[in-house]
């Protein structure tokens, strides 16, 4: 035995495998040959003794790869048998998927562990309609990531903003340039090309009766493309509303046809809130969240954290708790920018900026205020409370978006918010 495979059985578990492991015999094997368990990728046969194959398991967070008859990180193996062990399985606790989302536009020095998220949603793909020469990039990019970690799932998201862009790809334009219209085929190609696994699409403001024409199709789809290319299928999800009750389709119905439903729990304010509000208020959540389960079934509800913070212009200063009467949204009072404020703005605005801090423990969300700015937003003390109490509840979490976390470590650790939500599922720390 090489002194590799010695080390490797050192620090691996063995014992001997009876007869119900029979499908996995050393008949055909040479002395002292490693045969990989068909059942479970992380375990291999010793097949030194045929008669007796001594079972072993890999390493935490290792799996067995037959083409060099070692046990490698599993992101380096590919490997088409189940994966059963725990100490593999455990990478994400008791989250099963980890979806992280990654703005395009950033996603070029962008620096992470692949092995940190089990998909990344790519998003902002209407950049293409204004830098072509993003593709041929950002392709290469996620294909290196893929060959980093040959488990990782990379998803296309398709909202009301790229809809059109992504038809342009597919170069299958409808009248009105809606993404029903386009040639079916064309969509599984278009992913395939660009390497993705999957497609996202955000049906919250959908008609009942044409996307539920378009899921079905799709969905039949990428089934067909499967059994033609021989590749695995590709992910089909869907992102529904905050509120549940503002549906003009009915999720059971296209429950069958998706692999799973994004509830973004971020957006209870809407477009013109007058109001301050936590930003993930508990009780809409619970409310909405057992209507999404309830109609599609846990393991296939994705929750959505957010990332990021939202700025209000106060209309009285003196008046800065939950329900306070607000202008409008403001713009970061750092960078000057309006829209979503990333999380190394907020430790700035929370730590140094002057501002006062009401924490978690008394609201929903942590928030904080100066003069008339009023900022709601997640840290980690937040996060760890939301994951913790609905990690078992749901399929996972989306995280909205990395990119906007700490990814330098302005503010101490690099991808504090990213890491907490690993901590909190009760899975790996991969940054360690």
């Amino acid at each position: 035995m090489s002194s590799t495979v010695q080390v490797t059985a050192l620090i691996c578990f063995a014992y001997l495998v009876g007869p119900v492991l029979a499908a996995n015999s050393c008949d055909s094997m040479k002395m002292s040959s490693l045969n990989c368990d068909s059942s479970d990728c992380a375990c291999f046969f010793n097949c030194t003794i045929p008669q007796k194959p001594i079972h072993f398991q890999c390493p935490r967070m290792h799996l067995f790869d037959k083409e060099t008859s070692k046990c490698r990180p599993f992101y380096e193996v590919l490997c088409d048998a189940p994966i059963k062990s725990a100490n593999v399985m455990n990478d994400f606790g008791k989250c099963k998927r980890i979806l992280c989302y990654i703005d395009f536009s950033k996603f070029k020095a962008l620096t992470f562990h692949q092995s940190a998220c089990t998909d990344i949603v790519i998003t902002g793909l209407h950049y293409f309609e204004f830098y072509q020469s993003f593709i041929i990039t950002q392709t290469r990019i996620i294909s290196e990531m893929k060959i980093l970690n040959r488990h990782l799932r990379i998803i296309a998201n398709v909202d009301d903003h790229s809809t059109k862009v992504f038809m342009d790809l597919t170069k299958a334009r409808g009248a009105t340039g809606d993404l029903v219209r386009a040639t079916q085929m064309a969509i599984a190609g278009t992913l395939r090309n660009f390497t993705f696994d999957g497609l996202l699409r955000d049906i919250s403001d959908s008609d009942a009766s044409t996307i539920e024409t378009w899921v079905k199709e799709v969905s039949a789809l990428f089934k067909e493309e499967q059994a033609n290319s021989g590749l695995r299928k590709l992910d089909f999800l869907l992102k529904g509303p905050a509120m549940f009750d503002k549906l003009n389709y009915t999720p059971k119905t296209l429950a069958p046809f998706v692999d799973a439903f994004v509830y973004d729990a971020t957006d209870f304010q809407g477009s013109t809130p007058s109001k301050t509000a936590s930003m993930t208020p508990s009780a809409l959540v619970d409310q909405n969240l057992n209507a999404w389960v309830s109609a599609v079934g846990k393991d296939k509800v994705i929750m959505a954290i957010p990332f990021y913070g939202a700025g209000y212009t106060l209309s009285d200063p003196k008046m800065t708790s939950i329900g306070a009467e607000i202008e409008g949204p403001a713009p970061s009072p750092i960078s000057k920018m309006m829209g979503s404020i990333p999380y190394p703005e907020i430790c700035l605005i929370a730590s140094q900026f002057g501002a006062k801090k009401v924490s978690a423990t008394d609201t929903d969300n942590p928030y904080v205020y100066k003069d008339n700015f009023w900022m709601t937003y997640e840290d980690p003390g937040s996060i760890v409370k939301k994951v913790m109490k609905y990690r078992e509840a749901v399929a996972g979490f989306a995280l909205k978006h990395i990119t906007d976390d700490d990814v330098f470590g302005f503010c101490g650790r690099s991808y504090e918010l990213l890491r907490t939500v690993l901590r909190a599922c009760g899975g790996n720390d991969p940054f360690m």
